[in-house]
């Protein structure tokens, strides 16, 4: 029994004296800046270190930090490592009570933050949205309180059209109810007049004891909540993630109430969802809060023709252009109103026999045909004069002229049409 406990002793004996040879091997290592034999000594002390003193702990965590930062400018994955080592550290001092190198460490990871900041705004103010993307979530990965740099990845993310990162990122924030607000310190420059922004109370104060600035005021920025939550919906929708999307939007509104795109965004929502009836019904509380916006009776009278609300549908496009003189879209949409009564009486005639009472009502029918298209001629005739050299309307116009056999309108148009296309 006694050799026994002598082999299990002799054993422990061997593991401690590895584990010391393996962390004074990574000390000389990092020392030399040779840190990759250095992480390989900390690779081999890993599975030792579960029953290591928590002093040796402490080191093996110090090491296998300073083997991560290296010389102290990581990159790519490299920094990943670094802020994991980071944190293992510090982590371990809070539970462990060690703090040995502590201080130490924590100077690094500040150190490690600043360059990440310089470098990721350097990339965004460049144009490298990317690499800004990424430097910024690195940020985030190092500090997670700092939650604005998750908002500034996604940002960047945006800007460089990487919709599934950003979509992720703002996703994430809407989690976790991030509204960015911050505190500002705001003075009146004395030489100037104009107002400044300090980065810090104390800055602020200095310069109004100072006689520099005056009129000190405390105040927070707006919530960027809204436009988060508005930038999930759209990264949604393209992903046409709709129903997604339709839940995002409404939160939105919800925090915005009063914002007229957050309104338009959920009808064109449910217009991709062919849901043109709730389309309406939201296009109609936008105009509630924006009655003088030709735009939204635009829409309104698109969704009330496709409805089949033909009078509803003319009376918001005529509101729309009487709003707009200059709303051409919705001109044509009322031309287009009217062709299509025209057509619908002219499959009427078509229907027809040849009786006396057929004759008599092919006349009235042919009346009514040309009086619609008269109509439509006349909206067309504006949208042209707004826009002169559009083909396909002038095309329209000109087939028009011809079923009411206005000749001299036909040719002009005609000739204008194969001088627009030969240009």
């Amino acid at each position: 029994m006694k050799k026994h406990v002598l082999a299990i002793a002799l054993a422990c004996t061997a593991i401690t004296f590895a584990q010391k040879n393996e962390l004074r091997d990574a000390e000389k290592a990092i020392k030399s800046g040779d840190f990759a034999a250095a992480k390989t000594a900390l690779n081999a002390a890993q599975p030792l270190i579960e029953g290591a003193k928590d002093s040796e702990k402490e080191s093996y965590y110090y090491l296998k930090a300073m083997a991560a930062y290296g010389s102290g400018n990581p990159q790519g994955a490299a920094v990943k490592e670094a802020t994991e080592a980071f944190t293992a550290y510090l982590n371990f001092s809070e539970t462990s009570g060690k703090s040995k190198y502590k201080d130490e460490i924590t100077k690094l990871k500040e150190e490690l933050r600043n360059k990440l900041i310089n470098n990721a705004s350097d990339a965004f103010n460049a144009g490298n949205f990317d690499v800004a993307s990424s430097g910024f979530n690195q940020l985030y990965q190092l500090s997670p309180t700092d939650t604005v740099f998750l908002f500034y990845s996604a940002a960047s993310a945006l800007n460089g059209k990487d919709y599934e990162k950003a979509l992720e990122g703002y996703a994430s924030l809407m989690k976790m109810n991030y509204t960015g607000i911050q505190d500002e310190f705001v003075a009146t420059v004395v030489e100037t007049g104009e107002e400044k922004v300090y980065p810090n109370k104390a800055n602020r104060d200095f310069e109004v004891k100072a006689k520099l600035a005056e009129n000190p005021v405390d105040r927070k920025t707006s919530s960027q909540r809204p436009q988060i939550v508005s930038n999930v919906a759209l990264l949604y929708s393209m992903q046409n993630k709709l129903d997604e999307a339709v839940a995002a939007i409404q939160e939105a509104r919800k925090l915005n109430p009063d914002e007229v795109e957050l309104i338009k965004t959920e009808a064109n929502l449910y217009i991709k969802k062919e849901q043109k009836d709730k389309a309406l019904e939201v296009m109609n509380q936008a105009i509630a809060k924006q009655p003088d916006n030709s735009e939204l009776y635009y829409v309104a009278g698109l969704l009330h023709r496709d409805l089949g609300n033909l009078e509803e549908a003319e009376n918001n496009l005529k509101k729309s252009v009487a709003l707009d003189p200059q709303n051409g879209d919705a001109i044509e949409s009322i031309a287009d109103l009217y062709i299509n009564k025209g057509n619908a009486v002219n499959d009427e005639m078509n229907q027809l026999g040849n009786t006396k009472a057929d004759n008599i009502k092919y006349d009235e029918l042919k009346v009514k045909k040309s009086e619609l298209y008269g109509v439509a001629v006349s909206w067309l005739e504006k949208s042209v004069a707004l826009r002169p050299d559009n083909i396909q309307t002038l095309e329209v116009l000109r087939n028009l002229y011809g079923s009411l056999d206005n000749m001299e309108k036909f040719k002009e148009l005609k000739d204008k049409i194969e001088q627009l296309q030969n240009n």
